[in-house]
């Protein structure tokens, strides 16, 4: 419910879990993990909230980057709530301030298929918000390798979710690889603009 989840982010919730987040003990970061994906699962204004705390976003990231899978597994969940119900100012700030796809791709290649779905839909609401620029992006850091290596993988699901990104993100790389580019009457290929950001303000900040 948004009204309660309101009510306990109102009274500190996300300054108490903040330091639980990053505990020595694995089942107190499970749970702080967790807590914080019922939070980015509510409205965007607490997705907001959650994303104006620097500290806090970077341990949940830390946690789904390494550890124990229990605790990395709420902490995509926690992540992948943000890029499906945020809009596309609050998928920046993962991309550009946190540089979470390297940690999204990551989780890919663990093979526990309900986290890839869940990784996949958020990986394509991140490549709607700017398609050229990101997609860029999840090529250096071999996210497009993953995708790739994905198409094997024992899961109908997960492959047709794999071939979707692709062909609509990725599709034209390597189409008509030996045609020559268009020309124009002074010798020049045509140029691509760089798209243009879409930042709708917010109550955080794209850079630390």
């Amino acid at each position: 419910d948004d009204k309660q989840t309101q009510a306990a982010v109102d009274a500190g919730l996300l300054r108490e879990i903040a330091p639980l987040a990053g505990h020595s003990k694995q089942s107190i970061r499970k749970e702080a993990c967790w807590t914080a994906s019922n939070v980015t699962a509510g409205t965007k204004e607490q997705i907001g909230t959650f994303l104006a705390m620097p500290k806090l976003v970077e341990t949940v990231i830390e946690c789904a980057r390494s550890g124990e899978w229990n605790v990395r597994k709420e902490a995509a969940w926690c992540l992948a709530n943000i890029c499906t119900g945020g809009g596309s100012e609050h998928i920046q700030c993962l991309v550009e301030r946190e540089k979470v796809l390297p940690v999204l791709f990551d989780l890919l290649t663990v093979g526990d298929i309900k986290i890839n779905e869940l990784i996949l839909t958020a990986l394509d609401h991140i490549l709607f918000v700017s398609p050229s620029e990101y997609g860029i992006l999840v090529d250096e850091c071999g996210g497009l390798d993953i995708l790739e290596d994905m198409q094997e993988i024992d899961s109908e699901r997960v492959y047709e979710k794999v071939v979707t990104l692709i062909e609509k993100y990725f599709g034209d790389e390597g189409d008509d690889e030996n045609v020559a580019p268009n020309i124009t009457e002074t010798g020049d290929a045509f140029k691509f603009q760089k798209p243009t950001n879409v930042f709708t303000g917010g109550n955080f900040s794209l850079t630390n």
